[in-house]
């Protein structure tokens, strides 16, 4: 911060992380910052930076006291680093249960960023995104259903019994079939309350008659086809 001359700010996945929002793994692992300066200024030319020289339209803003490009434009300008699917999960993120941007606002930026580097990925991942998102695996997840052609689960589906009781709010859910997806991380299992929360929430559930199917990142990550599967099964199971 010290360097950071007059008009530079932190921006790409520097200011991604900033934000607060999802990158792959290997951006974390980089060591190197990235500065940027608007034309004509220029940006820094030092060992462990990466410069970056842009021209409008960018917002700048101030996180945590540190200038930085704003969440809107953080992700337009990984439209040429992160791929689609994470590129989703990114605005998925911006638009979840505590929103860093609108759905109106990511869509102007997409259409005023034609022209610079990434606006195809980025007219790409608009139509994907959804709001209320409450993490990045929900998005692959959701992703990875959508591209083995199966139907779009509802998102945070709040489900109730014959009597109308509230039984819970469910990451994917498949209202018609009767099935529920979770995407179980870590702290499922660590945590001894939500372990506890966890498999009274899933009784409730099957004795009201849903089917839930608890999703681990080994089966996202490493046995997708074998995920699927699971799936179709259950659905075809339970529609009938």
């Amino acid at each position: 911060l010290p360097r950071v001359a007059p008009g530079q700010f932190f921006s790409h996945s520097t200011a991604a992380m900033l934000h607060g929002m999802p990158v792959p793994l290997s951006l974390w692992r980089d060591p190197r910052i990235h500065v940027a300066a608007l034309r004509p200024a220029l940006p820094p030319n030092a060992v462990g930076v990466v410069g970056h020289r842009l021209r409008a339209p960018v917002v700048r803003t101030t996180v945590a006291g540190l200038p930085a490009s704003d969440a809107v434009t953080t992700w337009c300008l990984l439209g040429s680093t992160i791929g689609i699917r994470n590129l989703v999960a990114a605005a998925d993120y911006l638009l979840g249960p505590k929103p860093k941007a609108t759905a109106s606002q990511l869509a102007t930026a997409v259409a005023s960023w034609h022209g610079h580097n990434g606006a195809a990925a980025l007219r790409a991942a608009l139509p994907l995104v959804r709001p209320r998102v409450r993490s990045p695996r929900e998005t692959l997840l959701r992703l990875l259903l959508a591209d083995a052609g199966l139907p779009e689960p509802q998102i945070n589906y709040s489900i109730y019994d014959g009597y109308g009781r509230f039984l819970a709010e469910s990451d994917l859910v498949y209202p018609e079939e009767k099935v529920v997806l979770e995407y179980e991380g870590d702290y499922h299992r660590t945590d001894a309350q939500q372990w506890r929360k966890d498999i009274a929430r899933r009784e409730s559930l099957e004795d009201a008659g849903w089917r839930v199917l608890r999703i681990t990142a080994d089966d996202l990550d490493r046995h997708p086809d074998r995920l699927l599967a699971r799936i179709r099964k259950a659905m075809k199971l339970f529609a009938n």
